[in-house]
């Protein structure tokens, strides 16, 4: 029914309107099996607004008989029970319809059965470490993304490719699936409904997260720090030079000398002390943590905490570093999902980069410069990676998108031009790629490079 989509497209204000005009329709004429699956959406759908309310409909669902037997309101009680705490009924539900899917030979049941019994478990354990339950956890979901494979079902296979990013900790394809969701026509108020995503929620928001690449930007919980909230500029200084070391220390003699060159060293540390208690101030306004926790000093150093800290730069760095290894790692593989999910993981990547690393401009010299160059630099390697794995799929529009890209970020970028015309010649067209070959070889002569021979390979 249309419901269902309405469902499981995240749409929960529609699916809910639809399940009620359902019931509103089978009742009278006692169409039971109708009754049933309506209830199991209405406790699904409106678990956000009403957890009691949907608690009531899943124990509706179960006093009528349906088709599908239990299964679909045994689900629906077990996503709702889950998603109120309750892990120990929830996983009383998951073994029923686990059951009841393998006698009945329903594989979506079966697969949806493992995933509630995973997140049960994953709810029930939140310090698990890993070892052989965690393992035992992560089997049961990679067990039932085989299962929605088979089926080619694509949200519930993205949606489980979340969930299993989120239990592996892997911030970077949760963002991919994340995406994929999105392209799928699937909504965020998903994250709503008694489901799994409602059942893992939304990615916690950081106590503290800066953002240098643009704009500065420190948000406490979410919450951006106010300009008036800084006291000083050299605070905001500071804040910079740390973010864009990537959580290494930088020695108080080399900070005091780039904050106040023109100060003596022994006042410039004092200086800097001063400075270093004002930024905690910023990070732990309530100064509810031991100093240490964001921004760690000792005698000769001073670092941003990257366990505690969410650094913009870190995520961006790390997140391009894998994803350039792994394109590198299917590099001659015949595996074209494989290259499909490197492509997501790189558009994500490229996503990363909201701006050049301090580029407000309130902090200049070769602290800036140097961490804004490498920044720059390793997300030109990131669309040129993307560029050239979109061209190796055949998605030659694409690949010449990118490339146009970096041309236009440095017009003298040799391999982008030569790129650009195998990705137009590859795509059929001929005129355009001899054109763009023109424009390659005028471009190479004015910094006296010999352009390489015009090819349509």
């Amino acid at each position: 029914m249309i419901a269902r989509v309405h469902l499981t497209r995240g749409s929960a204000w529609q699916a809910t309107a639809a399940y009620r005009e359902a019931l509103a329709m089978a009742e009278p004429d006692g169409n039971a099996q109708v009754v049933a699956q309506a209830w199991a959406g209405l406790a699904r759908a409106c678990y956000a607004d009403d957890p009691a309310e949907a608690a009531r409909y899943a124990e509706l669902s179960l006093t009528l008989p349906s088709a599908a037997g239990p299964v679909t309101g045994e689900l629906a009680a077990g996503w709702v029970a889950l998603c109120s705490g309750d892990t120990a009924s929830a996983a009383r539900y998951a073994a029923d319809v686990r059951s009841e899917a393998g006698r009945r030979r329903d594989p979506a049941g079966l697969a949806e059965a493992m995933e509630l019994a995973a997140l049960a478990a994953y709810r029930g354990d939140a310090a698990a470490v890993p070892g052989r339950p965690a393992a035992r956890r992560a089997a049961g979901l990679v067990e039932a993304a085989a299962v929605w494979a088979d089926m080619g079902s694509e949200v519930a296979l993205a949606t489980n490719a979340l969930l299993r990013a989120r239990h592996a900790g892997d911030r970077l394809s949760e963002d991919v699936a994340r995406q994929r969701l999105h392209r799928l026509g699937v909504c965020d108020d998903a994250w709503h409904i008694a489901g799994p995503l409602a059942a893992i929620g939304p990615p916690p928001v950081p106590e503290v997260a800066v953002q240098t690449l643009g704009h500065l930007a420190v948000l406490l919980s979410g919450t951006p720090v106010p300009p008036a909230g800084w006291q000083s500029r050299k605070a905001r200084e500071l804040v910079k030079v740390l973010a864009g070391q990537l959580g290494r220390p930088v020695t108080r003699t080399t900070l005091a000398a780039l904050l106040w060159p023109q100060t003596p060293p022994e006042v410039a540390n004092r200086r800097l002390s001063v400075l270093i208690s004002t930024v905690r101030a910023v990070l732990d306004p309530a100064r509810r943590h031991p100093a240490n926790r964001f921004l760690v000093t000792d005698p000769s150093s001073v670092r941003l905490n990257t366990e505690n800290v969410v650094l913009d730069t870190v995520r961006f760095h790390d997140a391009a570093c894998a994803a350039i290894a792994a394109d590198a790692a299917v590099e001659g593989s015949r595996d074209a999902a494989a290259g499909v999910d490197v492509v997501a993981r790189l558009e994500v990547v490229v996503g990363m980069y909201t701006g050049d690393f301090g580029d407000d401009g309130e902090l200049t010299g070769e602290w800036s410069e140097r961490p804004r160059a490498a920044f720059a630099e390793l997300h030109r390697d990131v669309i040129r990676t993307l560029a050239r794995r979109c061209l190796r799929l055949d998605r030659c529009d694409a690949a010449a998108g990118w490339y146009l890209r970096l041309i236009g970020e440095d017009g003298y970028d040799e391999s982008a031009h030569l790129g650009l015309i195998a990705a137009l010649s590859a795509a059929g067209r001929h005129g355009e790629a001899r054109r763009r070959y023109h424009d390659y070889a005028k471009r190479m002569h004015e910094i006296d490079v010999r352009p390489a021979p015009f090819s349509t390979t």
